[in-house]
């Protein structure tokens, strides 16, 4: 095994006539052909680095601590390049603000990096705050940032995988108005992503079957909690998808095109956070999507896990638009002055809706024949149900 391993330190001069104090900038720059290879590159000042490695189960590590000259720039950064199966690139920065950017062409590789600074922003080359690139298959990409609540902290991850049986998982607490990306285009993929922050966004795009999506945001501190936005993007069949929010003025938002999906939205309330104000948003294009609800037969036999939006709070919007046959979706709200719209086109589908409380509305709209639509509603509430075709049935429970 061949291992590299190159330390650069700041070094300090100081000028005695005009009393500056200037830091060195590092250059570490190591190139590996070869397999079983390590490189290591550790700097403290103004630094950047590169690591490029070219064969099979090599290993590539950079460590960054220190600021920029010109942070404006982005000129300084740590990055890694690897070609080959079963290699791993970690970049951890603890205070450093430099960008960070992993490529990596071939199967079964790891790309990590680790960010925890107060003030990281994103950058104009290839969108780098923190960029991972991966093409093969069974490769895995994480991400974690740290920073302070209330502070803006890092603005840009990204991750794009071309290829089938890749992992994503992006992980972020602190900071605000941040921007967490992933891309995959495969089969049998899996991306989760978790945000605490505010005012801060979540975007999943997905091509390919049987993939597995799961998006989590909230917000833990201070009395106003949320504004978040949450997308999925999907283009494919069978794929599953997850999103929850915790907090206030939320919004999920989840477009498929494709067949037999499943989807789940959920915005509620913890320990922390109230739950008022948020919407939520359901897409498709497509034949055999569902959530899992049971029979609609009278209320008790809705199963309260088995929705396609469950909101809990007061002024929420749920919504639901399809174009297809044989789907299956249910809308749960508990809370007062909630909405629930429901809109189809298409034959043999399924529309459920419940509301808990006062002064809820919903609504379902069917064009096509032999649907079914019921509504429950335990309240003074209203609701419409407007049907155009035949072999439709109707059921309206209001207690």
């Amino acid at each position: 095994m061949k291992k590299l391993f190159v330390i650069t330190l700041a070094l300090i001069l100081v000028i005695g006539i005009s009393g500056m104090v200037l830091a060195a900038e590092n250059v570490g720059d190591i190139t590996q052909t070869g397999d079983k290879n390590e490189a290591e590159i550790e700097q403290d000042g103004h630094n950047t680095a590169a690591i490029t490695q070219s064969g099979d189960k090599n290993d590539a590590e950079i460590e960054q601590e220190g600021t920029n000259f010109d942070t404006s720039s982005w000129r300084y950064g740590a990055y890694i390049e690897q070609t080959g199966d079963k290699n791993e690139a970690d970049i951890f920065m603890p205070t450093s603000a430099n960008g960070t950017r992993i490529q990596q062409v071939g199967d079964s590789n790891i790309a990590s990096q680790i960010i925890g600074a107060k003030i990281h922003k994103s950058t104009d080359w290839n969108r780098m705050g923190l960029h991972i690139k991966q093409f093969g298959n069974n490769n895995d990409a994480f991400q974690e940032t740290l920073s302070s609540f209330g502070c803006y902290g890092i603005q840009d991850m990204y991750i794009e995988q071309n290829g089938d049986g890749n992992f994503v998982d992006q992980y972020s607490i602190g900071g605000m108005q941040s921007l967490m990306e992933a891309y995959q285009i495969g089969d049998g993929n899996t991306s989760t992503q978790y945000q605490d922050a505010r005012f801060s966004n979540l975007h999943l795009y997905i091509n390919g079957d049987n993939n597995t999506t799961d998006q989590y945001q909230e917000y833990s501190v201070w009395a106003y909690s949320g504004n978040h936005d949450a997308y999925i993007d999907i283009t494919g069949d069978r794929n599953d998808v997850y999103q929850t929010q915790f907090g206030e003025d939320d919004f999920l938002d989840v477009d498929i095109v494709g067949n037999r999906n499943y989807v789940k939205q959920k915005q509620t309330d913890n320990e922390e956070n109230e739950s008022d104000l948020n919407s939520a948003s359901v897409t498709i294009t497509g034949d055999k999507n569902k959530s899992d609800c049971s029979e609609c037969n009278s209320y008790k036999y809705f199963n309260t896990h088995g929705y396609t939006q469950y909101q809990e709070g007061q002024g929420n919007i749920a919504d639901i638009t399809v174009n297809g046959d044989n789907n299956n979706f249910c809308q749960w709200q508990d809370g007062y002055t909630n909405e629930a719209d429901i809109t189809i086109s298409g034959n043999k589908n399924t529309a459920r809706q419940v509301q808990e409380n006062d002064d809820n509305f919903a609504t379902v709209y069917f064009n096509g024949d032999n649907n079914l639509a019921c509504q429950y509603q335990d309240g003074e509430d209203s609701s419409i149900i407007n049907v155009t075709g035949s072999g439709n049935e109707a059921t309206v429970c209001q207690y």
